[in-house]
């Protein structure tokens, strides 16, 4: 039984999971270099699997190199089947108009030196270290509800990775971008299934 410290606790937390949500649309107002510090320290102490930290960040709000990257998404979507094409085609009109952006990136602290074992050892290591950039991100976020900014994780920039690597003269992998802001637009959250629909116990 939790005391009623832990459940106020724990209730804080959730209500602040549940609080963020993925927003598309931002105002005009720009995120300050402390808001930004502070999200990113929430991300530095994020677990890690054998502490091997495998992100890195690009931290852009200079307007032009965010242009940049939505011309590079927009130009990539002509090559991309109907439906991929509409959704990359968002994604870059949601980068268009975001005043700060973050990139992330995996340096492969484990995925590169297990090439050479073969498919199955890497496979394994690539798995852990996005796992850690996923918890990396994730921290970020709830970080960013706590201050009341708004972000979107964007995944379908991927298939601009080449053209988005080369406007940054970078040759890691490229993970997710992470659009950052302040919104005033009230994002109904989806439904959830129930706890019972995808947890079993084996006693």
């Amino acid at each position: 039984m939790l005391s009623n410290e832990e459940n106020m606790k724990v209730n804080e937390l959730i209500k602040l999971i549940k609080k963020t949500s993925a927003t598309r649309i931002f105002d005009s107002r720009c995120v300050s270099t402390d808001y930004l510090n502070k999200v990113i320290s929430a991300g530095r102490w994020s677990l890690s699997i054998h502490a091997i930290q495998p992100w890195r960040i690009i931290l852009i709000r200079d307007s032009g190199i965010i242009n940049d990257i939505s011309s590079a998404c927009y130009e990539t979507s002509d090559s991309l089947y109907s439906g991929y094409r509409q959704v990359l085609a968002s994604t870059a009109e949601t980068i268009k108009h975001a005043r700060t952006i973050i990139i992330v990136f995996n340096k492969q602290p484990f995925s590169l030196r297990a090439q050479k074992l073969g498919r199955k050892y890497k496979k394994v290591v690539k798995n852990a270290e996005i796992q850690c950039i996923s918890a990396f991100m994730q921290n970020m976020n709830l970080a960013m509800s706590s201050l009341n900014l708004k972000s979107v994780w964007l995944t379908t920039c991927l298939f601009a990775e080449n053209r988005i690597k080369r406007i940054l003269n970078v040759d890691e992998e490229l993970i997710a971008i992470l659009c950052v802001g302040f919104s005033n637009k009230n994002i109904r959250r989806s439904r959830r299934d129930k706890t019972n629909d995808f947890v079993s116990y084996r006693p």
